[in-house]
This record gives C-alpha cells, sequence and structure tokens, in this order.
C-alpha cells in the first residue's frame, strides 16, 4: 500500500518581495526564503549574513527538486 504525497509534485518556485516561496501543484506553501539583495547592493560590512537574490533562487530551485 503506496501513501498518497502530501505535496503533489511539481513544486515551485514563486518571487515574492523580497523572497522566494515554493508550492506545490495545488498552491499549498512548502516553505520560504528571504533575501536582502539591498544589503549587498548597497555594500554593507553585515551582508554576508544574509542570503543574496541569487542565492536564494538557487536554494529554492534545489529545494523545489528534491524527491
Amino acid at each position: 500500500m503506496t501513501v498518497p504525497a502530501r505535496f503533489v509534485k511539481p513544486w515551485i518556485v514563486r518571487e515574492q518581495g523580497d523572497g522566494f516561496v515554493i508550492v506545490d501543484q495545488r498552491g499549498v506553501y512548502i516553505c520560504g526564503l528571504c533575501h536582502r539583495e539591498d544589503l549587498h547592493q548597497a555594500g554593507w560590512t553585515l551582508a554576508d549574513r544574509y542570503l543574496s537574490k541569487e542565492e536564494a533562487r538557487y536554494l529554492a530551485e534545489a529545494i523545489s527538486k528534491i524527491e
């Protein structure tokens, strides 16, 4: 007997405001990643403590491909 999937594939990455949201095929929220691109662009000293937009996008794409 197989258990039905809790989150229906494919998982979709959507950009929303200052981050990325991963939802399943039905639109159910799976997770979200925020970024602070403004700090990276301004060259703030502590910007490396936050994800850049590209880093957040990369991680969101990787999470969406988890089996």
